[in-house]
């Protein structure tokens, strides 16, 4: 038997929290009340356990049709409890916040008002409990002892922190001679136009080669994209894409607010995609198969391997996509409860979507499908969970942050056909609008997910959305059809780079009382309303990349915020906070991302009362030294010892300088940025013992700063760059001193820096660099942008070095360009045998 997962292990786990919540509000304001709330959640506590041991019979006797339709029954029934109980919170989640005796005389108002609410909800769970009516249909003991050898083996396993690693760049294993082929094709140079189309069935390995090709040569041509779209996609957002990486996203040419047209029309007069509009040639290789069996079963095949002490041989046609279905049925049986619902979650995003790591973690936690366990936060075991979903290649990861972890990552296409069908029987997520054409759900819909917002309206009328409580539009069609969701207990409401989202929409977000979790991110809006503050259990707030510049007052009535993510990291556009914030802190904010701390009355620079800050990024400062705002926000740095993450891009008020003054810096930062005229190395920084990801201002580009910084032992990327925005003639000057004060030459001494993978400069002039022997021991890669580049010099010291990026302004001048195809061509041709890129913005 499949188990059903609609109802997860940590779902549950949220409801009997939810009651338990109930039962304490509820015990001192009616008599009798409690005691029905206390046995609903008795008699959940013992349907949670059952759960645990049915999924392990489920396991190990195969189909039991009783026990299936059982398990569907008590699904519903939870989802039922759950839904009164929201909607009761919905109902009186508001509390009067008036002080003293007018205070008094409304909160006994509220009871008398509320008393027969509050006793019809009893009355309705009781109901809930009889309508279904269940008894354990069998004794399930037998395999308690079992389920906990088998769940603390997924816990050891999830508790293996995964290395920290650079995106892989090996060629596909067994395509040698098709590779050679195509890449002569892609080499002639008498084919000035053409169509390399790969086609062959899911799971033969297309995209691998096609990744593997463009990777190989990419630099060969003046300009390219890579872009996935499937056989349902968007125009509009394939245009945005292409032309971004055309013309380079730092140069702001990519304009949220351009239509279709007006990027059709920039594309064009880039003069480097299609020079005269036609396409002459057209050549169709088909893969073979290579591997005894598809590549795609090979891989899942060595995830359950490694993952799985059940381990069986089932004689699979691995050559088959039926096939490989087995296999991924095989793999998606032998995870734990939340593991599965974690799985399912991921037909949320479309066919071959570029799924960002922290955007789905953040979203199993807030739709409640893990929770805390075995001494980990909830954040902590989504980490674990995506760890084991990599290693089980459920999931592949397709970009790294430049800390070593995974950024991004992707569900190929047959794992996600089967996702999505089977999301769909257990009722976790239902899809319109996907790749793969779904029946209408004859259930109430809990999780929707729409994958384009084009023609879905009928699918929608038809469907019943009253009990709706997660809704993800992955889509940027200004065609959104808002209207269609009436929904007060909706919790999760994700609209990334959802366009035509008006004033009007946000008014409706704003009577969604219980959402815990809102992202606006990459929308056009321009303001948050006023009542935003009605979302009184909100704990995740992005409006990244919008054009909202300052946060209403009543953003503090947000008291369990727990993540507000504000800004643009491109273009350092910050969100101001509201001055008010001062005497009234939102003491559960853990991130604070984009905001800015400037001179005047309003600023908010005193953070000492935010004990919980993990991560604060301030995009804009600019504060006086003798001020009282530059002491406090110094000292408040100090006192947030649990801060990990800090970033801090400081225009002109020299605070950055002055970090070396602090009697107590920071201890446990992982990551530090310090952005700006920084002209000294706080000499603290060496002292960060699990720091892994600097990145300082190419002011500090000296040889002495890589002495002071060598022996780090967490170090994997380092960072010199400096805002080619804000270049000056005064940045040039320090840069020339720098050069002089070090002999002419940066020189990068040999030995230590154990964990350095990453070496990355952005800036307009980039002096000489030089490797000494033995320097960077671990280092795999080096990025550069510049304007002006003098030269690197003794590569063939650093023993680990594999890729080398170039990034050249095409205003460089005629040197530089040689520089840089000497460097090219000396570095693809030495020992090393590197792989070298060169871009132009």
């Amino acid at each position: 038997m499949e188990f059903m997962v609609g109802f997860s292990e940590a779902s549950m786990a949220t409801l009997l929290k939810k009651l338990c919540v109930l039962l304490a509000r509820e015990y001192t304001l009616i008599r009798g009340v409690n005691g029905d709330i206390q046995d609903i959640n008795d008699e959940l506590s013992s349907i949670h356990a059952f759960l645990l041991m049915c999924a392990m019979q489920a396991a190990n006797q195969g189909h039991d049709f009783q026990n299936q339709s059982w398990v569907r029954q008590v699904r519903d029934f939870s989802y039922d409890i759950e839904d009164s109980v929201d909607e009761f919170a919905h109902r009186f989640g508001r509390q009067s916040r008036a002080d003293g005796f007018i205070s008094s005389i409304i909160s006994r108002l509220q009871a008398l008002a509320r008393w027969y609410p509050r006793r019809n909800i009893v009355l309705e769970l009781k109901e809930l409990k009889d309508r279904y009516g269940v008894e354990r249909p069998l004794d399930l003991q037998d395999y308690r002892e079992e389920e906990i050898v088998r769940r603390a083996r997924l816990t050891a396993d999830t508790h293996q922190v995964r290395g920290r690693q650079l995106v892989g760049v090996k060629d596909p294993v067994g395509m040698g001679g098709i590779m050679k082929e195509l890449g002569s094709w892609l080499s002639d140079a008498e084919k000035k136009q053409g169509v390399l189309a790969l086609v062959g069935f899911s799971g033969v390995g297309k995209t691998t080669l096609a990744t593997a090709l463009y990777r190989n040569f990419q630099d060969q041509f003046d300009a390219r994209a890579w872009v996935t779209v499937s056989q349902k996609f968007n125009l509009e957002s394939v245009l945005r894409s292409i032309l971004s990486q055309v013309v380079m996203l730092s140069t702001d040419l990519v304009k949220e607010e351009m239509n279709e047209n007006q990027l059709r029309d920039r594309l064009h007069s880039t003069n480097c995609l299609l020079r005269d509009g036609a396409l002459r040639e057209e050549e169709l290789f088909q893969l073979s198969d290579s591997c005894g069996g598809l590549p795609l079963a090979i891989v899942i095949m060595a995830g359950v391997v490694a993952n799985s002490n059940k381990w069986r041989q089932e004689g699979w046609d691995t050559q088959t996509p039926q096939g490989v279905e087995s296999l991924v049925a095989f793999s998606y049986n032998d995870l734990p409860m939340d593991l599965k619902t974690c799985m399912l979650h991921l037909c949320t995003f479309p066919k071959s979507y570029k799924i960002n790591r922290k955007r789905l973690t953040r979203r199993w936690v807030a739709e409640g499908l893990l929770g805390a366990k075995h001494g980990l936060s909830a954040e902590e075991v989504a980490e674990e969970y995506f760890n084991q979903l990599i290693t089980r290649n459920i999931i592949r990861p397709v970009e790294h942050s430049t800390d070593g972890m995974v950024k991004a990552c992707q569900v190929h296409d047959m794992i996600h056909e089967y996702i999505v069908h089977k999301s769909g029987e257990e009722d976790l997520v239902n899809v319109v609008g996907g790749h793969w054409l779904m029946p209408v759900p004859s259930n109430k819909v809990r999780r929707l997910s729409l994958h384009t917002t084009d023609h879905v309206e009928a699918a929608i009328a038809s469907m019943n959305l009253s009990r709706i409580r997660s809704l993800t539009v992955c889509a940027t069609s200004h065609k959104f059809p808002f209207h269609s969701f009436k929904s007060k207990i909706i919790q999760v409401l994700d609209l990334e780079g959802c366009r035509g989202i008006k004033k009007h929409h946000l008014k409706r977000i704003c009577e969604m009382t219980l959402l815990k979790f809102l992202s606006l991110r990459k929308t056009d809006i321009d303001k948050l309303p006023s009542n935003i503050g009605n979302l009184i259990y909100l704990e995740t707030l992005d409006i990244r990349e919008t054009k909202i510049s300052v946060l209403p007052k009543s953003i503090l009535e947000l008291h369990l915020l727990t993540n507000l993510f504000g800004g643009n990291k491109k273009n350092r556009k910050t969100v101001k906070l509201p001055k008010e914030m001062a005497t009234r802190p939102i003491v559960t904010l853990q991130i604070l991302s984009g905001i800015e701390i400037v001179e005047g009355p309003a600023t908010i620079s005193d953070l000492h009362a935010f004990t919980k800050l993990k991560k604060l990024l301030i995009y804009k400062l600019n504060l006086r030294k003798d001020s009282l705002g530059f002491k406090d926000l110094m000292s408040s740095i100090e006192y947030l010892g649990f801060l990990q993450s800090l970033e801090i891009d400081d225009e002109s008020s020299d605070f950055i300088n002055s970090l070396d003054s602090m009697a107590s810096p920071p201890r446990h930062l992982t990551t530090l940025h310090l952005h700006g005229k920084l002209l000294t190395v706080p000499e603290w920084i060496p002292n960060l013992e699990d720091l892994v990801k600097l990145t300082l201002s190419v002011t500090v580009l000296r040889t002495d700063t890589f002495k002071l910084l060598a022996s780090m032992p967490l170090l994997f990327c380092l960072t010199f760059s400096y805002s080619f925005e804000k270049q000056n003639a005064h940045m040039v000057t320090i840069l020339e001193k720098n050069e002089l004060e070090s002999g002419g030459t940066i020189s990068v001494p040999s030995g230590r820096y154990k964990s350095l993978k990453l070496l990355r400069f952005a800036s307009p002039v980039l002096p000489q660099l030089n490797f000494s022997e033995g320097a960077m021991p671990e280092l795999q890669r080096i990025d550069l942008q510049f304007t002006k580049l003098e030269g690197l010099s003794n590569m063939d010291n650093l023993v680990s070095i594999e890729e080398v990026h170039l990034t050249m302004n095409k205003q460089a001048d005629e040197a530089t360009k040689g520089k840089v195809n000497e460097l090219s061509a000396h570095a693809r041709s030495g020992a090393n045998k590197l792989r070298v890129t060169v871009n132009a913005w």
